[in-house]
């Protein structure tokens, strides 16, 4: 299983939220994009990929609290998830407005996925 995929697979089960790669065709109001780096081999046995992580919604408060419960939720991703080994934040919750978006709030955080590989 690839980093980005261990990573979807993970908050999915946080949110009620649709969760995806890219921006979904039909945009709902409220939706999570999960994208990652390129997949860097450590160790034989292990990858550490790069994972960005925005929220999309029509409102600020609604896209913080989603934001920081994902936030909190992926420094435990190593007790929930079996090949999991651990998250390295490298910044926190900020704003990212989308320009194709004005009307929408986006927030991002981004953080190394430690892993063990299968």
């Amino acid at each position: 299983m690839l980093g980005i995929e261990l990573a979807q697979h993970y908050i999915r089960d946080l949110t009620d939220l649709p969760v995806s790669s890219l921006v979904p065709p039909n945009r709902p109001d409220a939706f999570i994009r999960v994208d990652a780096g390129t997949p860097i081999r450590t160790s034989p046995v292990t990858d550490e990929t790069l994972i960005i992580i925005q929220v999309y919604g029509p409102t600020l408060d609604d896209v913080l609290d989603e934001i920081t419960t994902i936030r909190e939720a992926m420094h435990l991703i190593d007790q929930i998830e079996p090949y999991a080994l651990g998250w390295d934040e490298r910044a926190g919750p900020h704003r990212w407005p989308d320009s194709d978006l004005p009307t929408v709030h986006r927030w991002q955080i981004t953080g190394t996925l430690i892993q063990a590989l299968q």
